[in-house]
């Protein structure tokens, strides 16, 4: 299963944490999503910003997403936190047999895509590519998701 890390339309909201790296970089306390997933997964993939994009290409060139999502996979957040409850969870979805977008308060937590699914990204945004698509959606509660700066330090 390919791991695929995106930000999202809020993830400007954390600036000034975010303004010169990705939202998956964030330490919190001690764990970056990134690594976590990594540790976790094996692997995982990524799509940023484009100013950020030659950074992560100079940094990890084999982690940088193509132009398409291909299935199956697991594509989650960039702003998820890195908590062992939100890893307990995305472990757990691949299992699960309810492919399709997970919604969290309007806002796309994680999708998870079933062999064979090959979606062409449009205009570099992995969220536009899933939001659009005809996937189902399944609101969930109980992934934590920052939005502001202050909830990195509040979880803390």
């Amino acid at each position: 299963m390919q791991i695929i890390l995106f930000e999202d339309g809020l993830v400007d909201q954390l600036a000034p944490v975010t303004i010169g790296r990705p939202a998956f970089s964030m330490t919190w306390p001690g764990w970056r999503l990134d690594e976590l997933l990594r540790t976790a997964f094996g692997s995982a993939r990524a799509t940023v910003r484009p100013h950020l994009r030659d950074v992560l290409m100079a940094d990890a060139p084999d982690s940088v997403l193509a132009d398409e999502i291909l299935g199956p996979a697991l594509v989650v957040n960039a702003r998820l936190a890195p908590t062992i409850a939100n890893l307990r969870h995305l472990e757990a979805l691949p299992k699960s047999s309810h492919r399709g977008l997970y919604m969290q308060n309007d806002r796309l937590g994680v999708a998870l895509l079933g062999a064979g699914v090959r979606m062409p990204i449009h205009d570099g945004s992995v969220e536009r590519t899933l939001l659009e698509s005809p996937l189902p959606r399944h609101p969930v509660s109980d992934f934590k998701l920052f939005e502001h700066p202050h909830d990195i330090l509040y979880e803390h």
